[in-house]
C-alpha cells in the first residue's frame, strides 16, 4: 500500500468512524498490532482425553542484547513426538532497523514423555544481571513418572537454549506443587511463588538467587521459603514488584473451590520473604453465590499496583458446570501496614473468563496503564486487549474507542484445554498472559520497524485456525508508549509492514476468522449461539452482548470489518 492510499485508508476509517462515533475524537496515525503466528496447530495431539489442545499458556518477557531486543515465549505444546505436552520456547529479534524475526523457531526445551503434567503452567521472567530468562514450571514426570506434580526452575538464553539444571524448588513431594509465578527484580535475585495442595494447603513465596558460572551457564539457588496464603486451595500465586526490595504477592484464600474467603495480597520483604502485611482485598460473599478468585497483579505508578480478580457464581459447585465471571478491577496503595483500596470498577474489558493483566507505559506521555488480555472461552472469536489508565482524582477509566485493540484473528481462552484436558467437558482452561514496557530498537530510527512506537504490550494467545486440528499459538505486539497519537487498526502480518517512517499503518491484513466448527456445547458456555467476529462484553465470560458503547458490538464490528475489507493481501506464515 503506498503512502497516499495508506491516507486514504485511514480518511476512511476515520470518517466511518466519525459517523459511528459521533463527537468522539479520533487520532492521528493508524497503527496495526504486528502478530506472529509462531506455531500451527496441525498434527498437534490425538484428538481425545490428554491429547492436548495444540499450543497454550504462553507467557513472554524480553532480553536486550547490544542494539538489539529478543522477545521470548515459552508455552505448553502437545505437537511433539513423545509425551503428552513439552514446553516450547520462541525468540523474536527486533534491532534497530528492519523487519523482525524469529530466531529461535518452536525449540523444545523438556523432554519428559512420563507422567500426566510433564510441562504445566511455564512462567517465565529477565534476570536483568546475566541477561537469562529464568524459568519456572510445575512437573510430575522430571524425574520418572512421580505421584505428585513439584515445582521445578531453570534457565535460557535469548536464543532458548537451555544454561542451567533444572532444579526443584518447592518443598513437600507428599502435596502437588504448581501453578507457579516469578517476577525477577533488578539486583540478580527474583521472587517466586507456587500453589501447595495436600495436606494444610498453602501458596508459598520463595527467593531465588541468580549465579553467572561463566561460560554463559547459570546456576538458581532457593533462598527462603514462606507460606503466605492459607488456606489456599486454589491459591494460583500472582506476584509483581515495583522496587528490589518489596514484592506484591496475590493468591485466592480458602478451603473449597472457588474460594469461600476471597482474594487476599501481601506485601513481601525480598531478602528473606518476611511477610510486612496482608489483607483481603476482594472479599467472597458465599451467602450472595459470589466467590472472589484469579488475581493477576501489574505495577502502576506512585508505588499503586493494580489487582485484577474473578468474580465466579460458584455454579460448579452443585452441578459441575462452569459457572459466571465477571471482573473486578482494584487500585490499590501500600500503607506503613496495610493496602488502601484507591478504586474499584467492576465488568471491564471485553472476555472476563481466564482474563488476565498486565501493566506498561501508554500513549504520548508514557503514563501507566494496564491492560486486560481476554479471548473467548467459546473458541470463537477475536482476542481483545482494553487499556485503562488511574488518575487520583477520576479513578479508573477506560476508552472504548481509542484504548482497545483487537490483537488477533483467532481467540480461545478454555475451549479446546477443556476438550482435551485431563477431564473432558468439566475443567480445563488456558492462563492468559501479558507483558508492558517491551522496548523497540526501532523507535525513532530512519529505517526502524514502528519507528513511533517506543515500547510494546505484548500478549501471547493460542486460537484455532478454521480446518485445523488444535490451537495456534500467536504473539502481538500493541504500541505502548508512542511518539504519535495512535488509533487501533485490525491485526496485520508484520511481514507486511515495511520500516521506514513513512509505513506507520498497515499494507495488509488477513481475511477475517471464519467461525469454528460448533462441538457439542461445553458445559457452563454459549457455545451454540451464533459467535461474533469481534470481542464482545460478556457478564458470565461466554456470552455476546451488544454494548452500544463498546467497539465490539456491531459499530466496533463495521469499524474494524472495514479495515479487513480493504485488504487485500493474505497472511504469511512467519
Amino acid at each position: 500500500m503506498t503512502r497516499r492510499s495508506l491516507r486514504r485508508t485511514t480518511g476512511a476509517i476515520a470518517s466511518v468512524a466519525a459517523i459511528l462515533f459521533p463527537g468522539a475524537a479520533f487520532a492521528q496515525v493508524l497503527t496495526a498490532v504486528p502478530t506472529f503466528h509462531i506455531a500451527n496447530g496441525q498434527n498437534a495431539g490425538p484428538q481425545e482425553q490428554d491429547g492436548g489442545p495444540g499450543h497454550e499458556q504462553g507467557d513472554i518477557t524480553y532480553v536486550k542484547v547490544g542494539e538489539k531486543v529478543y522477545v521470548v515465549t515459552v508455552y505448553m505444546s502437545s505437537k511433539v513426538e513423545e509425551g503428552l505436552w513439552q514446553g516450547k520456547c520462541t525468540s523474536i529479534e527486533f534491532g534497530p532497523d528492519g523487519q523482525p524475526t524469529v530466531v529461535a523457531d518452536q525449540v523444545q526445551i523438556s523432554d519428559y514423555p512420563e507422567g500426566d503434567r510433564p510441562f504445566n503452567h511455564p512462567r517465565i521472567a529477565t534476570d536483568e544481571l546475566t541477561g537469562k530468562v529464568i524459568v519456572i514450571f510445575g512437573s510430575d514426570a522430571v524425574n520418572g513418572d512421580a505421584a505428585n506434580t513439584s515445582t521445578y526452575v531453570t534457565a535460557l538464553d535469548h536464543m532458548c537454549n537451555r544454561v542451567a539444571d533444572v532444579t526443584r524448588v518447592s518443598n513437600n513431594a507428599n502435596n502437588n506443587e504448581g501453578a507457579g509465578d516469578i517476577h525477577c527484580h533488578k539486583n540478580g535475585k527474583c521472587t517466586a511463588g507456587y500453589l501447595s495442595t495436600g495436606n494444610n494447603d498453602t501458596s508459598f513465596a520463595l527467593g531465588l538467587q541468580i549465579n553467572d558460572l561463566g561460560g554463559g551457564q547459570v546456576s538458581i539457588e532457593r533462598t527462603w521459603l514462606k507460606g503466605v496464603v492459607a488456606p489456599s486451595n486454589i491459591g494460583r500465586p500472582a506476584i509483581t514488584s515495583s522496587t528490589d526490595d518489596r514484592a506484591l504477592f496475590c493468591a485466592a484464600k480458602g478451603d473449597n473451590r472457588p474460594p469461600e474467603d476471597g482474594v487476599q495480597c501481601a506485601m513481601l520483604d525480598t531478602a528473606d520473604g518476611t511477610i510486612l502485611y496482608k489483607q483481603i482485598i476482594a472479599a467472597s460473599q458465599p451467602g450472595e453465590k459470589i466467590y472472589m478468585n484469579q488475581p493477576t497483579v501489574g505495577a502502576l505508578d506512585n508505588g499503586r499496583f493494580a489487582v485484577q480478580v474473578l468474580e465466579s457464581s460458584g455454579q460448579g459447585k452443585i452441578t459441575n458446570e462452569k459457572g459466571s465471571n465477571v471482573t473486578h478491577a482494584y487500585v490499590i496503595e501500600p500503607q506503613l501496614d496495610s493496602f488502601l483500596v484507591k478504586d474499584h470498577k467492576v465488568g471491564l474489558g471485553s472476555y472476563h473468563t481466564h482474563s488476565a493483566i498486565c501493566a506498561g507505559a501508554y500513549g504520548l506521555e508514557g503514563k501507566r496503564h494496564f491492560g486486560i488480555l481476554g479471548a473467548p472461552v467459546t473458541g470463537n472469536g477475536q482476542p481483545s486487549f482494553q487499556l485503562l489508565s488511574y488518575d487520583a482524582t477520576t479513578g479508573i477509566a477506560q476508552d472504548k474507542t481509542m484504548n482497545k485493540w483487537v490483537v488477533g484473528w483467532y481467540g480461545d481462552s478454555g475451549k479446546l484445554a477443556n476438550l482435551y484436558g485431563a477431564n473432558p467437558g468439566t475443567q480445563g482452561r488456558d492462563f492468559l498472559r501479558c507483558k508492558g514496557d517491551v522496548p523497540n530498537p526501532g523507535f525513532g530510527q530512519p529505517n526502524g520497524y514502528l519507528p513511533h512506537v517506543k515500547t510494546f504490550f505484548v500478549t501471547p494467545h493460542s486460537g484455532r485456525i478454521d480446518g485445523e486440528e488444535k490451537n495456534s499459538q500467536w504473539l502481538s505486539f500493541v504500541p505502548g508508549h508512542t511518539s504519535e497519537v495512535v488509533q487501533p487498526a485490525a491485526p496485520t502480518d508484520p511481514t507486511s509492514i515495511e520500516p521506514g517512517p513513512s509505513d506507520n499503518g498497515y499494507t495488509g491484513n488477513p481475511e477475517p476468522p471464519k467461525p469454528a466448527p460448533q462441538d457439542d456445547p461445553i458445559p457452563g458456555t454459549d457455545n451454540d449461539k451464533d459467535p461474533s467476529v469481534l470481542t464482545s462484553p460478556s457478564s458470565g465470560g461466554c456470552a455476546v452482548s451488544g454494548d452500544e458503547d463498546d467497539l465490539s458490538g456491531a459499530a466496533g464490528l463495521a469499524l474494524v470489518g472495514l479495515g479487513l475489507v480493504m485488504a487485500s493481501r493474505r497472511r504469511k506464515g512467519v
